[in-house]
């Protein structure tokens, strides 16, 4: 059976997906207060969209072409230029999924009568959701003419036309469970930063930038990223250093058990990136925090060092004052960036990674 049937005869508020608690690549969300009829009706039903989504490796990197205006495929604009179907484009999916099952059963297995006889069942729920849908809207229709003593509440910033109301989703979830005993919020029980283990001090020093301003120490990685871009061709495209490839390189340096480093390729990434864009490169920056940009630093010191001995000391280890002054040659004319002071923060980026647990320096 096609998959999309499913989504309604099973009765889960969730779209089909692989396992949602796990790491996701990257998140978007969607906080949305308020639907409109069709969308009520389509949440009812089961297609109760969450507050996120994951948005993947390939969705990603597809939105930062495009906004580089970079080529994209037409492949890539069907595929992850998003449309939300309509309530009726999605009954009528539906209906033609279960058709189409019932013909291929009756082409393929003639003989099996349980085969056909399923086909047939799912023919007729098909038709018995859309009827749902249909008396879903009608009620809705009618709960809000009765006003102001209706149960659904209309948003007044979304409702632009009254014939178009906008219904918000805490009054559609009262009175669907109500009326229907139908419910729209799985989450049983509220969950706060304190079940998590997360105070609000630790939160704020995670976030923030600890009030500082990190444009000395994105440059300083920058010159880096391009240092390191030289030292293979794996390691450019066209327009400069290739982030993608240098992520991947400085991720194997994460020790596999090294729990106080969460980086993510997707978060050092976009670390490059910021970094590239304050040396005039045109990239898609993304916010970056003190801790992340140190520990980016770190990383790739010791992924460049690895490349070039002379980059090494007799242990194996950085060579910082080697790295550094390699570096100041080429930020000749740059404020902040001489060969000490480069010098400064890559010591401080290495013992920040070895102590992740003390102020990230700037």
């Amino acid at each position: 059976m096609n998959l999309l049937v499913w989504v309604f005869i099973i009765n889960d508020i969730s779209l089909p997906m692989q396992n949602e608690y796990r790491p996701f690549n990257e998140i978007e969300f969607d906080f949305t207060t308020s639907l409109s009829k069709e969308a009520a009706v389509m949440a009812m039903l089961g297609w109760m969209k969450k507050p996120y989504r994951e948005v993947s490796e390939a969705e990603y990197d597809y939105r930062h072409r495009v906004d580089c205006e970079l080529p994209v495929s037409e492949e890539e604009e069907i595929m992850f230029e998003r449309h939300s179907p309509s309530l009726l484009e999605v009954l009528r999916e539906i209906k033609e999924s279960a058709d189409s099952e019932y013909t291929d059963t009756k082409i393929d297995d003639p003989l099996d009568e349980d085969a056909l006889a399923e086909s047939l069942a799912n023919i007729k729920k098909s038709h018995e959701l859309i009827e749902t849908a249909h008396k879903f809207y009608c009620d809705i229709a009618d709960e809000l003419a009765k006003g102001d003593c209706s149960a659904l509440r209309l948003d007044q910033y979304a409702t632009k036309n009254l014939e178009d109301p906008y219904i918000t989703l805490t009054s559609l979830a009262d009175w669907a469970f109500k009326k229907y005993n139908i419910t729209l919020f799985k989450l049983t029980k509220p969950v706060t930063f304190d079940d998590l283990g997360f105070s609000q001090q630790e939160i704020i020093e995670s976030l923030s930038n600890d009030s500082g301003d990190t444009t000395h120490l994105l440059i300083t990685f920058g010159l880096l990223v391009e240092a390191f871009s030289k030292t293979g061709n794996a390691f450019k495209k066209s327009g400069g250093p290739n982030a993608k490839t240098i992520a991947a390189e400085m991720v194997l340096k994460i020790p596999k058990r090294g729990e106080s480093i969460k980086l993510s390729s997707r978060n050092i990434e976009g670390c490059i990136a910021t970094a590239l864009e304050k040396r005039g490169y045109k990239t898609k920056s993304t916010p970056v925090t003190a801790k992340t940009l140190n520990l980016c630093l770190a990383l790739l010191v010791e992924v460049f060092a690895g490349k070039i001995d002379h980059y090494q000391d007799s242990e194996k280890n950085p060579n910082v004052q080697a790295i550094a002054e390699h570096l100041a040659l080429q930020a000749a004319d740059l404020p902040e960036q001489n060969r000490a002071q480069i010098a400064s923060r890559i010591a401080d980026a290495l013992l920040f990674k070895e102590n992740p647990d003390r102020r990230p320096s700037l």
